[in-house]
């Protein structure tokens, strides 16, 4: 018997260059990039730094 558990999400916060910071939970840091960035259209990306791991 298999027991189903929630996937794991990490807390990452996303720092674009202009000093906009947008924290946000997700499974890797690429597609933190990725919603943040649908969040600041036009930003460039200047870090990308992982907080700590939250579940769900």
């Amino acid at each position: 018997m298999t027991v189903a558990t929630a996937p794991r999400l990490a807390l990452y916060r996303v720092t674009f260059h202009d000093g906009r910071a947008i924290s946000l939970n997700a499974a890797n840091s690429p597609s933190a990039e990725a919603a943040a960035k649908r969040q600041h259209p036009g930003g460039f990306v200047r870090k990308v730094t992982f907080l700590r791991m939250v579940s769900k």
